[in-house]
């Protein structure tokens, strides 16, 4: 790895904006009320994890978003917020 780097990280499935995730809870385990109540937890979560001089590889299933260029500018403006 390069100098500087803490961590290599490989994770999946986040789902941001996958209202299904919400509304299904047998489908999973997520306690939450609303999608973006779901997504800033994820953000904390993994930026309480990941510092800005880890690698993350985030393999799929990143989010849910209408095909859109509203939709996808959300979806990278999220993303952009996440460490690493």
């Amino acid at each position: 790895m390069k100098a500087g780097i803490k961590m290599l990280f490989f994770t999946a499935d986040t789902h941001f904006y996958d209202q299904k995730m919400v509304d299904s809870p047998q489908f999973a385990k997520r306690t939450f009320l609303t999608v973006e109540q779901m997504n800033q937890t994820i953000v904390n979560h993994w930026n309480q994890t990941v510092t800005d001089n880890d690698i993350v590889y985030l393999l799929g299933d990143v989010a849910l978003i209408a095909s859109k260029k509203a939709a996808y500018q959300q979806a990278l403006s999220l993303l952009k917020t996440l460490a690493g």
